[in-house]
């Protein structure tokens, strides 16, 4: 039903490192399954993957409590999405655990969806934060922001406790409630979508 799960589910204090490249993922389209990548409380590289999202309430790329992870070079495309092809978030079971030290970039997202990209580390509860993590280069030109599910739609998403990243585009636009963060080359827009997408992420959590 899932693409590909990496999770550390021996002791969470120990690094655990692991790389996912060159696969060609299309996951069940099933009601509440149908997950592309998803990684827990690892060190990952997703790299030069090609996953297309059928199920409107699968992830494209999730990844939960990560650090220093790569996801790079991804061909990602969503069809007619409630939630995102790349999300950061933290996990509820570990409120927390930062999301830190992780680089987005050169991933080449299509389709329709909410969002192409967010960071959302307290989405699943808590009070975690996501900072000094990189999105350069991805390819959202070809991706189309959809309002009609959760009342709002951008091409990324930085939600309170996205703080002190780097996001770098070409085209498109950014709801940033963080603090600190540092945008180029996006259209800022308005928007109070915390709750929003914190149910829109609860939602498409990865059981």
């Amino acid at each position: 039903n899932h693409g590909i799960s990496v999770e550390n589910s021996i002791v969470h204090s120990e690094q655990m490192s692991a790389t996912v490249s060159r696969n060609t993922i299309t996951p069940s389209a099933t009601e509440y399954l149908g997950n592309g990548l998803t990684s827990w409380f690892a060190k990952v590289r997703f790299a030069d993957n090609t996953v297309s999202v059928t199920n409107p309430q699968g992830w494209g790329v999730m990844c939960s409590s990560c650090y220093d992870s790569v996801i790079e070079k991804n061909r990602i495309s969503y069809n007619n999405g409630w939630l995102g092809a790349i999300s950061l978030v933290a996990d509820e079971l570990w409120p927390d655990r930062p999301v830190t030290g992780n680089l987005v970039r050169n991933n080449r997202i299509t389709g329709e969806a909410s969002f192409a990209i967010a960071v959302a580390p307290a989405a699943l509860g808590g009070t975690a934060t996501a900072e000094n993590n990189t999105f350069v280069g991805n390819n959202v030109n070809l991706f189309t922001p959809d309002p009609t599910v959760w009342g709002f739609g951008a091409h990324y998403v930085l939600m309170e406790g996205a703080n002190e990243n780097l996001v770098v585009g070409n085209g498109g636009d950014v709801i940033d409630e963080g603090v600190g963060n540092v945008i180029t080359g996006l259209t800022k827009k308005p928007g109070n979508v915390g709750e929003l997408v914190k149910e829109a992420l609860h939602r498409g959590r990865a059981w």
